[in-house]
């Protein structure tokens, strides 16, 4: 575990770490071990193949339904816009598309988004993923990073419920199999360093 402390919710600070693996096309931390192929060689000897590296999906073989590699849940419209702006800057040039689901963004763009192949990130308020996730446009089963901006402030603006509904949604891999980054804005209690 690790504990940073910075003057701000700083989406550059919680998304560089969760893109990264992504655009370097590293297995989710949920993903089964994978095993080297074997292969036959002219001379009958087995000889071992480097595993594939992961790509994003070309095709969507669940029907279209959305199944990011990573949500980042934020409580209100300037956080959103932030991790928006960042999440365009650090996809820019990479195979990563993202889905926006809140603020100003219209529910049938978000939508549209969802459906596009290249889709492994997904941004949004709590209320709006849900709602998703209940109607069975946003399947969080591939999910293995999951990001709250300002916790406190989602918990204080009256989300905690949607918030325990889409962590413990049913097909959500549990934390063990998932990375979980969680930012706070409230001062964390220093304690007596003598």
């Amino acid at each position: 575990d690790v504990v940073a402390i910075a003057p701000t919710h700083d989406a550059l600070a919680l998304l560089v770490p969760l893109l990264s693996p992504m655009i370097n096309h590293e297995p989710p931390p949920n993903a089964p071990p994978k095993a080297t192929a074997k292969r036959m060689t002219s001379s009958a000897h087995p000889t071992e193949e480097p595993p594939h590296k992961e790509t994003p999906k070309t095709q969507r073989a669940n029907g279209g339904l959305c199944r990011p590699r990573a949500i980042v849940i934020t409580p209100n419209r300037p956080l959103l816009a932030s991790a928006e702006a960042t999440a365009a800057f650090l996809t820019s040039g990479t195979d990563i598309g993202y889905a926006i689901a809140g603020g100003e963004t219209d529910v049938a763009e978000t939508l549209t988004r969802l459906r596009d192949k290249s889709t492994a990130l997904v941004l949004g308020s709590p209320g709006r993923l849900l709602d998703l996730i209940e109607q069975g446009s946003l399947d969080v089963t591939d999910v293995g990073y999951l990001c709250v901006m300002a916790l406190d402030e989602t918990i204080d603006l009256g989300y905690e419920e949607q918030l325990r509904r889409i962590v413990n949604a049913s097909n959500m891999p549990p934390a063990t199999k998932r990375r979980t980054t969680l930012s706070v804005g409230s001062p964390l209690p220093t304690g007596d360093k003598s």
